[in-house]
């Protein structure tokens, strides 16, 4: 037999313990546990203490993780090709404007009475200006002779005969108020073809120089030098002036 001390009591005193496993037990039961408190508190914070605590707490603290390595994911990619798609999204706008182009033609009428806006007029008024006349004089001196000048003009000349033929030039024709003119140029003329003629045209000058060879048109028209040719003046001969000084 063992004896256990009696914890409790002013005294200590020894009792007598049984054995038995009946008591063993019964002993277990009553007896308190002597723990040292550094123990039990090492043991509650290392496995009752975090199965105690709330969920949102385990939450919080992940999503902190969470952020905390896309932060540096985010700075460790900005360089690379990935960070515009990732952490820096963009989108693509297209803006088009619209554009409507107006014309309008309208008539505006200048009036110099009482203008009519609905009719689209406009005052106007007239502006006149006169220009003074300039006056000089002067004193001439010497002596200016100015020589004759022939007139000229052109002769055209008609063909009858059925073979060609050639007035030489410097040929010399007479008008009806007696003017002669000369040809310049050798003047060949066609055959004719009846009805028709060979028509050929020339250029002619008058013999003498001066106003008298400004012959009228038709002043030459008839025969010519050779048979079957017939001339004309169709025009005026001009340009012929006087000798003056």
């Amino acid at each position: 037999m063992r004896t256990t001390p009696v914890v409790g009591t002013p005294y200590s005193r020894l009792k007598p313990t049984c054995a038995c496993r009946r008591c063993r037990t019964r002993r277990a039961k009553h007896t308190p546990r002597v723990v040292e408190s550094t123990l039990v508190m090492a043991r509650q914070s290392t496995t009752a203490d975090w199965k105690q605590r709330p969920w949102w707490y385990f939450a919080s603290a992940g999503l902190l993780l969470l952020v905390l390595l896309l932060t540096e994911l985010g700075a460790l990619w900005d360089i690379g090709p990935l960070a515009p798609l990732l952490f820096q999204p963009t989108a693509l706008v297209t803006i088009v404007p619209t554009r409507l182009d107006s014309q309008a033609t309208l008539t505006i009428i200048a009036v110099t009475g009482t203008p009519d806006t609905a009719k689209h007029e406009v005052a106007a008024r007239f502006v006149s200006a006169t220009t003074p006349a300039l006056v000089a004089s002067g004193q001439t001196s010497g002596v200016a002779h100015v020589s004759a000048e022939a007139s000229r003009g052109t002769l055209t000349l008609y063909n009858a005969a059925t073979y060609p033929q050639t007035i030489a030039a410097g040929t010399v024709l007479t008008g009806a108020d007696g003017v002669q003119v000369v040809t310049d140029t050798p003047a060949p003329i066609p055959a004719g073809n009846p009805p028709l003629f060979g028509v050929v045209t020339v250029n002619a000058h008058a013999a003498l120089a001066g106003a008298c060879g400004n012959i009228a048109a038709l002043d030459i028209d008839g025969l010519c030098c050779v048979a079957g040719v017939a001339v004309k003046n169709t025009a005026d001969f001009s340009g012929g002036q006087d000798a003056q000084t």
